[in-house]
C-alpha cells in the first residue's frame, strides 16, 4: 500500500486503493520503463486525459528520458525486437519462469498443448463478453470452446481488468491477467510436476469473495493468482507481472492481449483512466499493423 524511500524521505501510496485519483492524483509518466525489455504497459498509455505521458529509463528526473517518438530510443525499451524473430514460435523458450520480487514465489508456464486444454468450458470472462449489458450476466460458450487459446491456439489470452476488488487488492487501478490452464503451471522448471497451490514458497491466501480465492506473496506482497472453485476449465489467472519473458514484460510470445477492452470497466471510478488506456491498447494494436484484431474475435 505505502513505499518510502530514504533518500528523499518521501512516502509513496498506491493509487488502487482511492476511491479515486481524479481530483487527488494527476498521471505525469512511467517510471523504470527500461526494466520492461520493451516498455510493457507505457506503450499502451502514452497520454491520460489529453495530457503526455513522460517516460523514464529508471527513476523520474534521474534517469535518461525516452521519447516514443524517437526511433533509437525506441531500442531501449524493444532490446533488438526478440519475439519478431520467432516467426512460428518453435524457438521460443520450452518453458516460462514467472517469480514475485523476493523470488518467494515461483513456478513455470509451458506453451499450449493439448493436456492444457482437456477440461470443459467455463462462462466467458467479463473481459470478452460483459457481464453488466449481456444475457445472461455469465454467458456459457459452446462445449469444448477454448476461449483462453489464441494465435492458432499457441499463445495464451491476456488482457487488463480494473474491477473494484483487483483494485484493493493489488493496489493499482489496473491490474493484468493472463489466463492459464493449471494444467500448464508447474513447479519451477521442472515440467513433470504441476504446481500445487497448497505449498508454494511464501504464497499466501485471500478469500476476496464468495468462491474466489487471490494468491499474493506474503513477504513482497505481488499478485499471484485469481482462481474460482468449479472452473471447468482449469484456467487459474495469472499476474503478467511475474512473468520472466525474453521478449519483455508484455511476454507477446506466450500471451496475445486483448485491446478491444478493459475488464469491469463499468464499474471503475477512474473513467478518465479507463477510457485513455482502451485508446492505447487500439492505437498500440495499429500501429502493430493488425487492425481490430481482438474486437473481431472477441468470442471464437
Amino acid at each position: 500500500m505505502f513505499g518510502f524511500h530514504k533518500p528523499s524521505k518521501i512516502w509513496k501510496a498506491a493509487t488502487g486503493v482511492l476511491d479515486r485519483t481524479e481530483g487527488i492524483a494527476e498521471f505525469k509518466g512511467h517510471m523504470w520503463v527500461g526494466d520492461t525489455g520493451d516498455g510493457g504497459g507505457a506503450e499502451w498509455l502514452k497520454s491520460i486525459g489529453g495530457g503526455g505521458m513522460d517516460v523514464w529509463k529508471e527513476g523520474a528526473g534521474s534517469s535518461k528520458r525516452l521519447d516514443y517518438r524517437d526511433v533509437s530510443l525506441q531500442q531501449d525499451l524493444h532490446k533488438a525486437e526478440i519475439w519478431n524473430n520467432h516467426q512460428n514460435l518453435k524457438d521460443r523458450p520450452k518453458m516460462l519462469n514467472a517469480r514475485c520480487h523476493c523470488n518467494g514465489v515461483a513456478f513455470s508456464i509451458t506453451p499450449p498443448t493439448n493436456s492444457s486444454s482437456t477440461y470443459g468450458a467455463s462462462e466467458y470472462p467479463d473481459l470478452l463478453v460483459p457481464y453488466r449489458t449481456s444475457t445472461p450476466s455469465t454467458p456459457t460458450p459452446p462445449a469444448n470452446t477454448k476461449w483462453y487459446l489464441r494465435s492458432q491456439n499457441h499463445k495464451y489470452l491476456a488482457g487488463t481488468c480494473a474491477c473494484h476488488s483487483c483494485r484493493l487488492t493489488s493496489g493499482f487501478p489496473i491490474q493484468t491477467w493472463a489466463f492459464i490452464p493449471h494444467a500448464s503451471l508447474h513447479a519451477l522448471n521442472n515440467h513433470s510436476q504441476q504446481l500445487s497451490f497448497s505449498d508454494l514458497g511464501t504464497m499466501r491466501s485471500y478469500n476476496s469473495s464468495k468462491g474466489v480465492t487471490r494468491d499474493f506473496c506474503g513477504r513482497c506482497g505481488a499478485t499471484v493468482f485469481w482462481r474460482r472453485e468449479g472452473r471447468e476449465d482449469g484456467v487459474v489467472d495469472v499476474s503478467v507481472g511475474l512473468l520472466d519473458a525474453e521478449e519483455g514484460a508484455r511476454a507477446e510470445e506466450w500471451v496475445e492481449w486483448v485491446t478491444g477492452r478493459v475488464s469491469f470497466a463499468e464499474e471503475t471510478g477512474e473513467e478518465v483512466l479507463v477510457e485513455a488506456l482502451v485508446k492505447g491498447l487500439r492505437a498500440w494494436e495499429e500501429s502493430k499493423g493488425v487492425k481490430d484484431r481482438n474486437d473481431k474475435r472477441t468470442i471464437c
